[in-house]
């Protein structure tokens, strides 16, 4: 479960050779040199897996996030050697003028393990979030991403909660649809930005795509 391994002494050394075979010996200790490399390499994969990080298309004035996916640390292992690991997904959706938010949906594809057929599985393991909205006498409001967050009511300005907040996902083969969905309370037209992650589990060695 550890991020970075210890480097071991080895003869022939695997690091002293990919180190000579890439031309990076120079004028420094070649040993020290080497091995410092291969400790920040296992290092960078450790913090790859503890962050997010998140690459946009669009120009920061729009003031959006965009869907994205990355793998996380976390690793679940069965009894049995069945080893889970974590993929997280974020997703963006803008609620304008409307009583129900949908067709939001970010589509993913889980391939399946070679020669076992299960492409499109994946096991939910947790979802966060925010809400994002205007009352015309508190100002901005932030709530928590769940059943009842506050939305704008475009029609008297302050804010009404929402009945239903979540995902909805569909499977179909291998691509697996995450839905975000909002329905305001009332039918209440209403404004709002949602952001949530979703972090699921895949089979060790599958690599999920956006």
């Amino acid at each position: 479960m550890a991020f970075t391994k210890k480097i071991k002494a080895e003869s022939p050394d695997k690091y002293l050779k990919s180190a000579v075979r890439k031309g990076e010996d120079g004028q420094a200790q070649l040993a020290r040199l080497a091995h410092v490399n291969a400790l920040q390499e296992e290092v960078e994969t450790g913090l790859q897996l503890c962050t997010t990080q998140v690459e946009s298309s669009d120009a920061s004035s729009l003031g959006t996030l965009p869907n994205s996916l990355q793998k996380t640390g976390t690793r679940l292992e069965y009894s049995d050697g069945v080893v889970l690991e974590g993929w997280k997904l974020s997703i963006y959706g803008l609620m304008q003028n409307a009583s129900i938010l949908s067709n939001v949906i970010a589509s993913v594809t889980i391939p399946s393990v070679p020669g076992e057929g299960n492409e499109g599985y994946y096991l939910p393991f947790n979802i966060t979030g925010i809400v994002k909205a205007r009352d015309s006498v508190l100002g901005e409001v932030i709530s928590a991403f769940q059943h009842g967050a506050e939305l704008t009511n475009d029609s008297t300005g302050s804010t009404v909660q929402c009945d239903f907040l979540g995902i909805v996902e569909n499977t179909t083969g291998a691509v697996v649809d995450f839905e975000l969905r909002a329905v305001a309370n009332g039918g209440n037209a209403s404004t709002a930005e949602i952001f949530c992650q979703i972090e699921f589990l895949c089979y060790e060695g599958v690599i999920p795509t956006l």
